[in-house]
C-alpha cells in the first residue's frame, strides 16, 4: 500500500519541481519526511520549544570544538618528541665525535710516537 501512495505521492512531487533543484532530495528521505507525525514534524521544525535541529546544532559545535582541541593536542605532542629527540640526536653526534676525535689523536700520537 505504501509503494502506491509513494509512487502517486512521486509523481505529484515531480510535477510541481525541476529536477536537479535545491528542493531535489533524495527518495527515501521524502517518504521518511511524508509519513512523520505531527509530534515528530514538530521536532524537525523547532516549533514545539525543544528541537532535534538544535539540539543537534549544539552537539555539532561541541565536537567541533572537542576536534580542535584533539588536533590542538596532538600537535603539541608531536612538535616536543620532535624537538626531544633532535637535541637527543644533537648529543650523541657530539658525544661520537668527540669520541672519534679522540681515537683519531690516539692514532695519530703513536704514529708520530714510532
Amino acid at each position: 500500500m505504501y509503494v502506491f501512495w509513494y509512487l502517486r505521492f512521486k509523481k505529484n512531487q515531480s510535477k510541481t519541481r525541476a529536477k536537479g533543484s535545491v528542493d531535489d532530495i533524495s527518495d527515501y528521505c521524502l517518504l521518511t519526511l511524508s509519513t512523520l507525525t505531527v509530534r515528530e514534524k514538530d521536532l524537525f521544525s523547532g516549533d514545539g520549544g525543544a528541537s532535534i535541529s538544535g539540539t543537534m546544532m549544539d552537539n555539532i559545535w561541541w565536537f567541533i570544538g572537542l576536534g580542535v582541541v584533539v588536533w590542538l593536542a596532538g600537535w603539541i605532542q608531536t612538535a616536543t618528541l620532535m624537538y626531544s629527540a633532535d637535541r637527543q640526536v644533537n648529543v650523541l653526534r657530539k658525544w661520537y665525535n668527540a669520541i672519534k676525535l679522540k681515537s683519531i689523536i690516539k692514532v695519530k700520537d703513536k704514529l708520530e710516537a714510532q
